[in-house]
């Protein structure tokens, strides 16, 4: 970056971090995308880069702004929309809804969790863009519980190394199947004792809850 832009980009940082309302935060904003559209035009990489940092930056800011806000109500049953008394509509800040739903979400994580965003897509020489950073700090979706025959399945698959396809067959009668015909080494000996056991446990479990299972396995039918 050259020592001018360097002052720029400063200045920019500065008025952004001293800006109070919506209106300083989105007229910053504004300047910066102007400002990084004609360095696309003037193929000036740096001042592009800097200028979609500052915007970003800007938008982060406004989205902080706009979520402690007090909010506008969707209409109450027939009739005109019922705004809150101390409510701005988004049309006079000259902000659209899909703006507004982006930048409160680029305000969401933590800052850390932002700065380490806008870094990974800045070093790694990708255009600097709000659905880029959406994009890094996006959370991962959880991963589904298992249930307890998804348990089941996993616990008796590692008792055997290397599984084969079943073709058709029952997977929990497939997996016994092919644990017994593992061959008969030291290390499979215990795991065969750690199967014989749990499936004892099984059965006794069985004999004495059989007809309460069969009940349950109706009533699923049933349904």
């Amino acid at each position: 970056m050259q020592e001018t832009q360097l002052v720029k980009y400063n200045a920019a940082r500065k008025a952004l971090a001293e800006a109070h309302g919506v209106d300083e935060v989105k007229e910053i904003r504004d300047k910066a995308e102007a400002l990084r559209a004609y360095a696309v035009q003037a193929k000036d990489v740096a001042m592009q880069n800097w200028a979609a940092e500052i915007r970003v930056r800007a938008e982060r800011g406004a989205g902080e702004l706009l979520a402690e806000m007090p909010k506008q109500h969707g209409s109450r049953g027939v009739g005109k929309k019922v705004e809150s008394p101390r409510a701005t509509p988004l049309s006079k800040m000259r902000i659209t809804k899909t703006q507004s739903s982006k930048w409160q979400k680029l305000a969401e994580p933590e800052e850390k969790e932002f700065e380490s965003a806008l870094q990974k897509i800045i070093l790694a020489g990708k255009e600097l863009t709000t659905a880029g950073v959406l994009r890094e700090i996006k959370p991962q979706s959880p991963k589904p519980e298992k249930n307890c025959l998804d348990q089941l399945m996993e616990w008796l698959g590692t008792r055997m190394p290397n599984p084969a396809p079943c073709d058709g067959e029952p997977v929990g009668t497939c997996l016994l199947r092919m644990v017994f015909e593992l061959p008969k080494t030291a290390e499979n000996e215990k795991r065969f004792g750690e199967v014989v056991a749990y499936l004892e446990k099984i059965s006794k479990f069985y004999a004495d809850h059989a007809d309460k299972l069969k009940s349950k396995q109706l009533n699923l039918i049933k349904k």
